[in-house]
């Protein structure tokens, strides 16, 4: 075995002990591990592994974790650029996208909208499968920016690709959920339009949609009692509504994808 090859599997030590530092809350120590790590994959020139792309990953996870999240883009941003060199899997593309997408969601709406608007402006680079994803997620941060009205039409128009039953029972919890915030939310509408007639087409418009709130619970109930989901409420709305406020509050929320 050549040096550069024992080197990079010693590297498996340094990972190794990252995740022991990661599970007792010590993510200093963790995110130097993970670098020493990086740093030892890096001299036996393995820079264009999938291996070499987790390690930037599992950094970038610990540093959001520690709330360093201009770090953590920073090696999110990192994958995104070697990746194309590691790996032609349009899995693995996306991936890189998503977790990028996933960090602004949860730290930076307008940065997350304006990176969402970006890749499905791209879509056709993306598997379908992956366009329906993206078009939720677009969907759910409309939604927590207060854009009610583009997040009803995100949502609609992911129920029109024919998603799978997991996706469209989160996508009608959410419509329902979205249309009723709408409702909360004439109040301020009506003082953003000075116009009466305005005000009441609007007005109108948002109470038609949400006469349906109970056909898409209704709907999604059904889906959920077929698959026999209990749990398929993971990320949808209501989570991310909490995860928002807490955001607001200071603390640490949501754990990144690790794909």
């Amino acid at each position: 075995m050549e040096a550069k090859e024992q080197e990079a599997i010693l590297a498996l030590s340094e990972f190794e002990d990252a995740m022991k530092h990661f599970e007792k809350q010590e993510f200093d120590a963790c995110e130097q591990k993970l670098k020493e790590a990086l740093q030892i994959v890096k001299r036996a020139e393995q820079e264009k592994s999938m291996g070499y792309v987790y390690l930037l990953k599992r950094l970038a996870h610990v540093c959001y974790t520690n709330r360093k999240f201009a770090d953590a883009e920073k090696y999110f941003k990192v994958v995104l650029k070697v990746m194309p060199n590691v790996s032609t899997n349009p899995v693995n593309l996306y991936s890189a996208h998503k977790n990028l997408l996933l960090l602004y969601t949860f730290t930076d709406l307008d940065k997350a909208i304006e990176y969402g608007k970006g890749l499905k402006a791209a879509e056709k680079e993306f598997l379908p499968i992956h366009v329906k994803d993206l078009t939720f997620m677009v969907a759910n941060i409309h939604f927590l920016r207060g854009d009610y009205s583009m997040a009803k039409l995100s949502y609609r128009s992911t129920l029109q690709s024919s998603p799978s039953d997991e996706v469209k029972y989160q996508v009608l919890n959410n419509l329902g959920f979205t249309s009723f915030a709408h409702v909360l939310d004439i109040p301020k509408i009506k003082d953003q339009i000075s116009d009466a007639r305005e005000f009441e087409q609007v007005y109108q418009a948002i109470l038609h949609e949400e006469s349906f709130t109970g056909s898409f619970y209704t709907e999604a109930l059904a889906i959920n009692e077929k698959t026999n989901k209990t749990d398929a409420d993971a990320d949808t709305l209501t989570d991310l509504f909490e995860m928002n406020l807490n955001e607001k509050e200071g603390e640490p929320t949501r754990v990144l994808s690790e794909d």
